[in-house]
C-alpha cells in the first residue's frame, strides 16, 4: 500500500508539473507576499486528496470507515481552496466557515473531543455544547495554522511529519493496527509532493494542501487522544 500511495502521489505531482504552462495560462498566480520568482502551480493539494481517495480504494477494513468519511468530509474544504488556488477570489471568512463544515461532518462522524487532563476545567466538559465548540475550533485553528506556515518550501510538510510521526511512534506502542495504518498512510501522502517541492520550488501546497495536510493532523490527533487516554502508558513504553 505504501509505494502505491507514493507512487500515484509522485506521478500526480509529475503530472501537474507538466501540464501547468496550460494551467497558468488560464489563471494568474501572484501576491505580494510571494518570495520566489517565476511562476510555480499551487496545486499540490490536489495530489494529496488524490492520494486520500487512492487510500481509501486500497485500504484494509481496519481503515476504510475512517479514511472514507474523513476523505467526504474534506471535500467542501477541498473545493472551496482548490477555487481560491485557481481564481483566488474566495474571502477568508467564507474558507473559515467551509473549514467549520467540514469539522462539523467529521465530528457527526466521529464525535467530539472527549475530555482534556485539566483538572479545574473538568466539570465543563460535561457540556455538549462547549465540547463541540471546542472541537470546531481546534478543527479550524489548526487547518488554518497549517496555511499560516506555508510560507516556505518544505515547512509546513516538515512540520506535518513531525505531527504524524510522534502519532505513529505512539500507535506502535498501543499495538493499534488501524491507527498504525492511517497514521502511515498519513506519513506517505504529501511525500511525491515533498519531492518537487524541495529544494527547487517546482509545486506548491496552495491554500488546499495546506488546508488538506491542516485537517488531517486535526482529525488524527483528535481521535487518537479520544481512543488513548491513558497516554503515560504509551509514552513510557
Amino acid at each position: 500500500m505504501k509505494t502505491i500511495l507514493i507512487l500515484i502521489s509522485f506521478l500526480t505531482n509529475a503530472l501537474i508539473i507538466y501540464f501547468s504552462p496550460f494551467i497558468l495560462k488560464r489563471y494568474r498566480y501572484s501576491g505580494v507576499q510571494s518570495i520566489h520568482e517565476g511562476k510555480t502551480p499551487r496545486l499540490g493539494g490536489v495530489s494529496i486528496y488524490l492520494g486520500l481517495l487512492s487510500s481509501v480504494l486500497i485500504a484494509s477494513s481496519f481503515t476504510f470507515n475512517f479514511l472514507s468519511k474523513m476523505s467526504f468530509a474534506l471535500l467542501p474544504l477541498f473545493i472551496i481552496s482548490l477555487r481560491e488556488d485557481l481564481k483566488h477570489d474566495v474571502t477568508p471568512m467564507h474558507r473559515l466557515s467551509v473549514a467549520a463544515l467540514s469539522a462539523f461532518v467529521m465530528i457527526h462522524f466521529f464525535g467530539t473531543i472527549k475530555n482534556i487532563d485539566i483538572p479545574f476545567l473538568s466539570s465543563i466538559f460535561h457540556s455538549n455544547t462547549f465540547l463541540l465548540l471546542l472541537t470546531l475550533l481546534a478543527f479550524t485553528a489548526i487547518t488554518h495554522g497549517f496555511n499560516m506556515i506555508d510560507g516556505l518550501n518544505g515547512l509546513a510538510v516538515l512540520t506535518y511529519w513531525a505531527i504524524m510521526g510522534s502519532i505513529y511512534c505512539m500507535s506502535l506502542n498501543s499495538h493499534d493496527v488501524m491507527f498504525h495504518e492511517i497514521t502511515l498512510i498519513a506519513l506517505c501522502l504529501p511525500l511525491g509532493f515533498f519531492v518537487f517541492n524541495y529544494p527547487f520550488g517546482k509545486i506548491f501546497l496552495g491554500d488546499t494542501g495546506a488546508y488538506l495536510l491542516g485537517f488531517i493532523s486535526s482529525a488524527i490527533i483528535i481521535y487518537f487522544f479520544n481512543h488513548f487516554q491513558n497516554l503515560d502508558f504509551l509514552m513510557c513504553h
